[in-house]
């Protein structure tokens, strides 16, 4: 892409907060967003409802097996609209890094959202997003799933780690930090 951008992915496992930090992103620079997690939701939806996380994440091994994760990224690009700034939140495996780095070389950053499994346990389950998740150690083995599996080693390949073990707050402060880094204007 000739135009000069700058794209942000966010990394992390389930219920670290990648979300909050997307729209952190939007709210604090008007950063066009896109989401992994959207276009799969999207896509199962053309299939029928979809009832359950567990299975949006049976869909979403399905899509990764029939185009792969560079053919989800391929879509998930199409949406890109020149001479913007972008944060794509959802990155789930190496192979979307690796195709972001090479399309868009010095213009991608990944963030990694690095939050302990019982901070996220207890933050998914007060936001009742835990589905039939009822213990920490069936969250932890969700952990474990074929599309969380290749998340954790984002971490190593991380330009930027961010703990997300505080408050709201402190993740504000820090992506004012990447945004004053980066020389990307805030609202």
């Amino acid at each position: 892409m000739a135009d000069r951008i700058s794209i942000f992915g966010i990394a992390g496992p389930l219920a670290s907060g990648k979300t909050s930090f997307a729209q952190l992103f939007v709210r604090l620079a008007g950063v066009g967003c896109l989401s992994f997690g959207e276009l799969v939701f999207e896509l199962a939806r053309q299939s029928g409802p979809v009832s359950s996380r567990d299975q949006l994440h049976a869909l979403s091994d399905e899509l990764i097996r029939a185009v792969g994760f560079r053919g989800l990224t391929e879509r998930l690009l199409q949406k890109l609209v020149p001479n913007q700034h972008y944060v794509i939140e959802g990155i789930r495996d190496m192979v979307v890094v690796d195709y972001l780095r090479e399309r868009f070389t010095d213009g991608f950053r990944l963030i990694y959202i690095d939050v302990s499994s019982d901070v996220r346990y207890q933050r998914a389950k007060s936001r009742g997003k835990l589905d039939d998740t009822t213990s920490l150690q069936h969250f932890r083995t969700r952990d474990a799933a074929s599309i969380e599996s290749g998340v954790f080693q984002l971490k190593e390949a991380a330009d930027i780690i961010l703990s997300n073990n505080g408050q709201m707050r402190d993740a504000e402060s820090e992506v004012r930090r990447i945004l004053s880094e980066y020389q990307i204007k805030t609202l």
